[in-house]
């Protein structure tokens, strides 16, 4: 009993993909119900390999038709896999569809991607103080 709820207690392994992608066929990145997207065919890829779906989470999306050559997401999986063999593993499944997962790497449970994207740069526009007139002057 102790061993089945520390399994239950324990996170579960978190997932960086870096995925590219031909949207030509895509309504877009994000899943639709009645559209074919790419979130959707990453997330039909790792049902292969999970018994409970995960759902994946993104930094941003793209619009029909538009392609990616780095677009980042995580997903937490129930199985702590290889990075490697979990890459090999989605690209098999998403055959023959054009998304590929060109790297993966395993995560701290605090990676969360959109957050991690940085806010546009802002600059002080404030006045610099000048310096008070010397005692000389």
């Amino acid at each position: 009993m102790r061993e089945t709820a520390a399994r239950y207690l324990r996170p579960m392994p978190r997932f960086a993909l870096k995925i590219e992608y031909d949207g030509g066929p895509f309504s877009g990145w994000q899943r639709q119900a009645d559209q074919p997207s790419v979130q959707g065919a990453v997330e039909a890829a790792l049902a292969k390999l999970e018994a409970d779906v995960p759902s994946i989470a993104a930094a941003g999306r793209t619009d029909a038709g538009v392609h990616a050559l780095g677009q980042v997401a995580h997903c937490d999986l129930a199985k702590d896999w290889g990075a490697f063999r979990l890459m090999e593993a989605l690209n098999y499944h998403l055959k023959p569809v054009p998304v590929a997962v060109v790297d993966c790497a395993r995560v701290g449970e605090d990676f969360h991607w959109p957050r991690r994207t940085r806010p546009p740069r802002r600059r002080d526009r404030r006045p610099k103080e000048t310096p008070p007139p010397s005692p000389a002057a």
